[in-house]
């Protein structure tokens, strides 16, 4: 099942800007790959970095920044 969900094409949403749909789509065929190849330990690592992206692209749509240098490793902050 999760061949065939991997193997089916992603809308692009209108709101989302090419150069993030860029980051999720390929994420999204990386997992493919994954799957395709039967590499669970990549599979997880793709599927993980996939929801990542969405993660990021989604707060930035909404007005947040992701940064990198905040303790812990990385925190999203209102964009003023």
């Amino acid at each position: 099942m999760i061949r065939i969900l991997v193997q089916e094409p992603l809308p692009q949403p209108e709101r989302i800007q090419s150069g993030h749909w860029a980051a999720i789509a390929d994420a999204y065929q990386r997992l493919g790959r994954a799957v395709e190849s039967e590499d669970f330990a990549h599979v997880v690592g793709a599927a993980k970095e996939l929801t990542e992206s969405v993660a990021r692209v989604t707060l930035e749509a909404n007005g947040e920044v992701y940064s990198d240098n905040a303790p812990g490793g990385g925190s999203y902050a209102r964009h003023l």
